[in-house]
């Protein structure tokens, strides 16, 4: 459970970090792959973005949650 609790807590330092960099410099990643799937309209940053900011606020609930399972276990 230990474990569990920090790589989920990795997870969400790092969805977060990316989220934050999409939301800099949204066109990192048509950089990386030399393609612009959405033509330079930009919603598929924005999207991106967004879905990397939810992922690490889900991730840090539930990182939250193992790590108050460890130090209150249950009855």
């Amino acid at each position: 459970m230990k474990v569990r609790a920090w790589f989920e807590l990795a997870l969400a330092v790092v969805a977060a970090v990316a989220g934050i960099v999409t939301f800099v410099y949204p066109t990192w990643f048509e950089t990386l792959f030399e393609a612009s799937p959405d033509e330079g309209s930009g919603a598929l940053e924005w999207a991106f973005a967004i879905a990397l900011i939810a992922t690490s606020v889900v991730l840090s609930f539930l990182a939250r949650r193992d790590f108050q399972r460890l130090v209150v276990p249950e009855a």
